[in-house]
């Protein structure tokens, strides 16, 4: 299966809000604010399990994202779904900075 880029990063950006929404009232037991992670996905007795970082469970980890990830929301029709144009959002970059979580989603398919 090909993936583009540009896809994953859209795919990550719509759907980043609503995963870590859900757990935001959840402990934290791991805060990843540098490095590579994974953010992976498995189908597994009718259910889906989520993993970031090393294997740990959503629920689990708090990411930080500071000022190098903070960007403004164009004024574009393409990214109205953001919500307001220069409002702030922050976005995990897609390829490795330093300081800066760099997410990725492996190749491989669900298992």
């Amino acid at each position: 299966m090909n993936i583009s880029l540009t896809s994953i990063s859209f795919l990550v950006a719509l759907n980043a809000p609503l995963l870590l929404q859900n757990h935001l009232q959840a402990s934290r037991s791991h805060t990843w604010a540098d490095g590579h992670g994974d953010l992976e996905v498995s189908y597994i007795n009718n259910e889906w399990h989520w993993t970031l970082e090393e294997g740990k469970t959503l629920d689990s980890v708090q990411i930080q994202l500071g000022k190098s990830s903070l960007s403004l929301i164009p004024d574009l029709p393409d990214f109205e779904f953001f919500g307001k144009p220069e409002s702030p959002i922050w976005v995990i970059p897609q390829s490795s900075q330093s300081g800066v979580p760099f997410m990725r989603i492996p190749s491989r398919e669900p298992a």
